[in-house]
């Protein structure tokens, strides 16, 4: 059963046990209030998938951080889109790259946070990514017109698809030097802005394993990523390219 309500109002809420572990999932909320019918922490949450929370009202208390370690979450909200506030807390908690700011967190990807392939969360509008979930993600059901998705995943996968390829490429090159941005539009960083910093991000993932279900935390596959040559070079063509492109519209 999804929470109707998720509130965090301070202090940290920890989503724990993470993919592929059990199909049930422990919270660890020492702050009230708690969800219907709970009265103090940790409780247990038993959704219909091991690595996802479904959630209809999220609040994050200024001060407050939700961590959703390596697993992912859907809102299914109703009325105005909160997107742009998922790109205001996730930037909060992201710190400029050490994610151990307040907000919409990932301890899985502060631990990330110095390696050469990083994570994060990435998050977009269901509507905006029908043709990639037509029907389930992260093992759920997609909401039908309002949602939005949050995965934990590699930096630089724009469409939540757990690889960083072309076709996440193409979202960063249509929205080049852009701002206002989201993540699904090239903003790997929370910024708002689309440039070679998001652009550093997608080389430096492009072409790696994908994040499967059953795949774990990311951190147990870095350790055999390696960027193919060909990739490489593709990258260096590209930047070049987007970097003329920038000095081009400067003028």
């Amino acid at each position: 059963m999804p929470f109707e309500t998720l509130n965090v109002n301070a202090g940290t809420m920890a989503i724990a046990l993470g993919r592929n572990t059990s199909p049930s999932r422990v919270v660890q909320d020492t702050h009230p209030p708690f969800p219907a019918g709970v009265t103090s922490g940790p409780f247990l949450q038993t959704p219909s998938t091991n690595k996802t929370t479904i959630v209809r009202n999220l609040t994050i208390a200024p001060a407050a951080t939700l961590d959703l370690g390596n697993n992912d979450m859907v809102q299914d909200y109703s009325g105005t889109s909160p997107l742009q506030s998922y790109r205001t807390m996730i930037q909060s908690a992201y710190n400029n790259g050490s994610w151990n700011g307040t907000g919409l967190t990932s301890s899985a990807a502060q631990s990330q946070s110095t390696a050469a392939h990083k994570t994060a969360l990435g998050y977009a509008e269901a509507s905006a990514v029908r043709s990639t979930f037509p029907a389930t993600f992260s093992g759920v059901d997609v909401p039908d017109s309002t949602g939005i998705l949050t995965r934990y995943t590699w930096s630089g996968d724009s469409n939540l698809d757990g690889t960083v390829d072309l076709s996440d490429f193409t979202f960063l090159a249509a929205n080049f030097n852009g701002s206002g941005k989201t993540w699904l539009e090239g903003d790997y960083n929370y910024d708002g802005t689309v440039n070679l910093t998001d652009f550093a991000f997608l080389a430096s993932n492009f072409n790696q394993a994908a994040f499967g279900d059953d795949a774990g935390a990311a951190g147990a596959s870095l350790g055999g990523l390696v960027p193919e040559p060909t990739s490489l070079g593709l990258m260096g063509l590209v930047a070049g390219g987007l970097l003329a492109r920038r000095r081009r519209t400067a003028r």
